[in-house]
C-alpha cells in the first residue's frame, strides 16, 4: 500500500469513526424521545418501539468500541446491514401505533436519504450501493406494510437513487482531486531537490517532462579545499554541522541566480545554469553566482573566526557548453543529472583553482559572454587531465570593485 492509499484508509477510518459519532446522538435522541413516550407520559400504544430502539443505541454505543481496523465488513456495510433493517423495523412498529402510517412510511424515506449520504463517510463506491439497495427494499416495504401502491414508492426510490448516485460521483471526484494533488506535489517536491523556485513554478506552469535532451548550458563545480585535513580536526557532529552551514550558503545562492542543484558531492556541489529551461544570461547568472558564494563564504568565515572556528576556503570552477540532461538511476530510483564533456572541464577547471591559488576561475568559452559589469581576467592557458590541448582560464571580479591579484606570488606550473 503505497502513502496515497494509506492516507486515503486513515482518512476513511476517520469518517467511520465520525459517522459513529453520529450514529450514537441519533440513536439516543431516539432512545431518550421513547423512553419518555413510554415511561414518563405512560403512552402504552408505544410501548412496543422502546425495545427495539433500545437495541439500536446499545448497537451504536457498541459501534464505538470495535476497533474501525478490525471486521471490516461490519464497518464498511453497517449501514445497509444492521442500521436501515433496525431502523425500518422501529418504523414498522411506529406505524402500528400511528394514526398515519403513511406519513411514517414518507417519513422513512428522509432518513434513508440522510443513511446513504453518510455511507459516503467510508470513501467505498460499493458500500454506498449496498445502502441504497438496502435503502430501496424497506422503503417499498414500509409503504407496502402501508398500503400503498406504486405511485408512492416510485418517487422515494427516485429521490434515494439519486442520492446514492450523487454521493457515488462525489466519492470518486474526491479520490481523482486528491490523486491528482498528491501527483501534483509530488513532482513539486521532486522539482524543488533540484531547481530554483522560480524554474520549478515554470516547469509546473508548462507541465514539463523531465526528458533526455542535449542543452547548451553553465556548468558550476565547488569544492572545499584541504577539506582532509578538516575532518581530521573536528569531530563528526562538527563536520558535518560545517557541511550543512556550507550547502545552506551554496544553494542559496545558486538558486537566486536560478541555477539548478544537481547533487551534493561530500564537500562540493555540481551545479547548472541554463537548463532545464533556458535562459538567455545563464554564463553572466553562473559567475554572479560564484561571486556570491564566495562574498557568503568571507561572511561564514567572520562568523567562524569570531567563534575560534577553522576558516573555510572554497573554489569555484565555471564552464559553458552543450551537455546531456536525463534522469539515470534504477528503476525504482532515479536522479535527474547532467553529464558530458562540458561537465568534466569543469570539474577540471575547479581543480585547477587550488593550484592557481584562486577561489575561482572561469573558461574562456563562459568569459567571451560575459558582459561589461564584470571584468574578467585572463590568467593563462593551462593544460588539464583529458585534454591535449591547453585551457584558457579568466577570474572573474566585478568592473566597479577593486581586488588584490587573485593568484598567489608562487603560483605552480602545470
Amino acid at each position: 500500500m503505497d502513502l496515497l492509499q494509506q492516507a486515503m484508509e486513515k482518512e476513511r477510518l476517520k469518517g467511520i469513526r465520525r459517522m459513529n459519532l453520529i450514529r450514537v446522538v441519533g440513536a439516543g435522541v431516539f432512545f431518550v424521545f421513547f423512553v419518555t413516550i413510554d415511561l414518563v407520559l405512560r403512552q402504552k400504544n408505544w410501548a412496543h418501539t422502546t425495545l427495539p430502539v433500545a437495541v439500536y443505541f446499545a448497537f451504536s454505543l457498541l459501534s464505538i468500541f470495535i476497533p474501525t481496523s478490525r471486521m471490516p465488513h461490519l464497518r464498511d456495510y453497517s449501514l445497509s446491514a444492521v442500521d436501515i433493517p433496525l431502523f425500518s423495523f422501529i418504523q414498522y412498529k411506529i406505524m402500528l401505533a400511528s394514526d398515519d402510517p403513511v406519513a411514517v412510511a414518507a417519513w422513512s424515506a428522509s432518513v434513508f436519504c440522510i443513511l446513504v449520504a453518510f455511507s459516503a463517510y467510508g470513501l467505498k463506491r460499493l458500500p454506498i450501493v449496498a445502502t441504497v439497495l438496502s435503502a430501496a427494499l424497506f422503503q417499498t416495504s414500509l409503504y407496502l406494510l402501508a398500503n400503498k401502491g406504486l405511485e408512492s414508492i416510485v418517487p422515494s426510490l427516485i429521490v434515494i437513487s439519486i442520492t446514492g448516485f450523487f454521493s457515488v460521483l462525489m466519492i470518486v471526484r474526491i479520490k481523482a482531486m486528491v490523486e491528482n494533488m498528491s501527483k501534483e506535489q509530488g513532482k513539486h517536491q521532486f522539482f524543488s531537490r533540484f531547481f530554483s523556485p522560480q524554474v520549478v513554478t515554470e516547469l509546473m506552469r508548462e507541465q514539463a517532462k523531465l526528458e533526455i535532451k542535449k542543452q547548451y548550458c553553465s556548468i558550476m563545480f565547488t569544492d572545499i579545499r584541504n577539506f582532509t585535513a578538516l575532518a581530521e580536526q573536528t569531530s563528526s557532529h562538527e563536520l558535518f554541522a560545517i557541511l550543512n552551514e556550507y550547502n545552506d550558503v551554496l544553494v542559496d545562492a545558486i538558486f537566486k541566480y536560478e541555477g539548478t542543484l544537481d547533487k551534493f558531492l561530500g564537500d562540493g556541489i555540481l551545479a547548472y545554469f541554463g537548463a532545464p529551461q533556458k535562459h538567455p544570461m545563464h554564463e553572466a547568472n553562473a559567475v554572479l553566482c560564484a561571486l556570491e558564494i564566495q562574498m557568503r563564504i568571507d561572511e561564514l568565515n567572520q562568523t567562524r573566526k569570531a567563534s575560534g572556528k577553522l576558516s573555510l576556503d572554497v573554489g569555484v570552477g565555471i564552464h559553458s557548453g552543450e551537455a546531456a540532461l536525463g534522469l539515470i538511476g534504477t528503476h525504482d530510483r532515479r536522479e535527474y543529472t547532467i553529464i558530458g564533456d562540458t561537465v568534466n572541464l569543469a570539474c577540471r577547471i575547479e581543480s585547477l583553482t587550488k593550484q592557481l591559488g584562486t577561489q575561482i576561475l572561469v573558461s574562456e568559452t563562459t568569459a567571451s559572454k560575459i558582459g561589461p559589469a564584470i571584468s574578467m581576467r585572463n590568467l593563462g592557458t593551462y593544460q588539464v587531465k583529458g585534454r591535449n590541448q591547453g585551457v584558457a582560464v579568466f577570474f572573474p571580479n566585478l568592473a566597479d570593485e577593486t581586488v588584490a591579484s587573485p593568484l598567489k606570488k608562487t603560483s605552480p606550473s602545470l
